[in-house]
């Protein structure tokens, strides 16, 4: 092997070590940014009973009710939310909404696709109102007032609950209503 060749390898190798780590950092920091996209980082907070604007919308808790038959492991909790549209363009794009119950000690909790029979005869008129989803999905006015209806199914004993609504175009930010 003469000097040229010897050196030319050298060159090669090192051009390795220098091109494949930036390769996978620069890939690497492409699925992360698109991973931080996905994740609730930034809370918009209203306080008990409070409003607070989030997603084109102002929001409010209107209720929170659980149902629980004793002796039974599991409780039903029906969420009444109200969103009062301030921007419509923003309410519109928004995209995809998922609504979930959080408690103190970190557990989480998704809602529930179909309303319990337990709820709708407690709670007829919850029939009416859309949840998350379809309430984002229509073409609402300025100063429209949506009621939105969730539910759940949690451990029955006693918690102190929020609940936490996240808009897919407006992540990383978040609302939790206390």
């Amino acid at each position: 092997m003469t000097s040229r060749e010897r050196r030319t390898r050298w060159l090669c190798i090192g051009a390795l070590v220098l091109v494949l780590p930036t390769a996978v950092l620069v890939r690497s920091y492409q699925g992360a940014l698109e991973w931080r996209r996905t994740l609730e980082l930034e809370p918009v907070i209203a306080p008990d009973g409070g409003r607070a604007t989030y997603a084109g919308a102002e929001w409010r808790l209107s209720g929170l009710y659980k149902l629980a038959a004793p002796g039974e492991p599991a409780a039903t909790v029906l969420a009444e939310i109200e969103a009062t549209v301030v921007d419509p363009a923003v309410f519109a794009a928004g995209g995809p909404c998922e609504v979930a119950l959080t408690d103190s000690e970190g557990h989480r909790w998704k809602s529930l696709f179909l309303t319990p029979r337990a709820i709708r005869e407690a709670r007829p008129q919850v029939s009416d109102m859309p949840s998350c989803g379809a309430a984002l999905s229509g073409a609402p006015k300025q100063g429209d007032r949506i009621v939105i209806a969730e539910t759940f199914t949690i451990p029955a004993e006693p918690r102190s609950l929020d609940v936490v609504i996240t808009v897919a175009g407006q992540r990383p930010a978040y609302l939790r209503l206390e």
